[in-house]
């Protein structure tokens, strides 16, 4: 059998790039990655608000002000933003109020983002806005990935970013699909609950860990009733057939309350998702959300 395995390292959307090719040799290999590469390096350059000199921190800069002119991918993207803004009952949201409180920012509505697609300008209505594509990107990346692994007709793939947003096409070389594990928080190496996976992603948020103790993300996920960061240790993992839902629908459910958790998941009824909780004692109790 043969197997290509590659990684890099996008800092702007915070995490590493893992592709697994198997029965792909090297050469046919090295440029479906190389493509890859050169796909997320624009969209890291597009969508990053951490890179100085991207087009998302340009508009963060410019568009509270006056209406900055873009492309028509950026018209398609604040469009799906606003859409599932809707859809999840604005428990996604894009947007932050700045220097909301001492500690953290709250969130705003993505309402505030005013498009005009005839000029194909954006404008923020609030002048305290920014945009933080944070739970958008890599979904948003691996949908792209999906569309070159498949022109090259690559049949079987395992892409993960970060191992929180997976891409699996196709089978694993030794099964009828791939299996993907939600990882316990305090106990490395056991799974709280395995995905089957062919020809799907999965997206996992929540609180993370590294050798069986918590880390804390550098912007925290915002409860969008009270925004206050989200400490509960838990975490939600769903698969979707596309994978911005994955991305979207594991965001919005971490911070839902519990009673919109299932008018959320109604909106897409081809998606599944499961929710581990975590006790004091480091117990976890798993539910699958309908």
């Amino acid at each position: 059998m043969k197997e290509s395995l590659y990684h890099n390292h996008f800092a702007g959307m915070g995490t590493r790039l893992d592709l697994v090719l198997p029965d792909t040799d090297t050469a046919n290999g090295d440029t479906v990655f190389m493509q890859i590469k050169a796909e997320v390096d624009r969209l890291e350059k597009k969508l990053s608000c951490f890179l100085p000199d991207s087009e998302l921190t340009y508009i963060n800069q410019h568009a509270a002000k006056n209406p900055v002119k873009v492309d028509q991918e950026w018209i398609t993207i604040l469009e799906a933003c606003n859409k599932y803004y809707k859809s999840t009952y604005s428990c996604f949201d894009v947007t932050l109020q700045q220097n909301f409180g001492k500690n953290h920012n709250k969130l705003s509505g993505a309402d505030n983002i005013v498009i005009d697609k005839n000029d194909a300008t954006i404008h923020f209505s609030d002048p305290g806005i920014k945009i933080d594509l944070g739970g958008f990107g890599k979904g948003y990346a691996l949908d792209y990935v999906n569309e070159i692994l498949r022109f090259h007709d690559v049949k079987n793939a395992l892409v993960s970013f970060g191992e929180s947003s997976i891409l699996a096409l196709g089978k694993h070389p030794y099964g009828n699909h791939w299996n993907i594990g939600v990882q316990h928080l305090f106990r490395p190496g056991e799974n709280v609950f395995v995905f089957n996976l062919e020809n799907i992603n999965m997206s996992t948020s929540g609180m993370l860990a590294r050798n069986g103790k918590l880390r804390y993300r550098k912007t925290a996920l915002i409860n969008p009733v009270n925004g206050q960061p989200v400490e509960k240790v838990r975490t939600i993992s769903v698969k979707s057939a596309k994978a911005i839902d994955a991305e979207i629908l594991s965001t919005a459910l971490y911070v839902s309350p519990q009673n919109r958790k299932k008018k959320i998941l109604s909106n897409f009824p081809e998606s599944e998702a499961i929710e581990a909780i975590y006790t004091n004692d480091e117990k976890v109790s798993i539910f699958v959300l309908k």
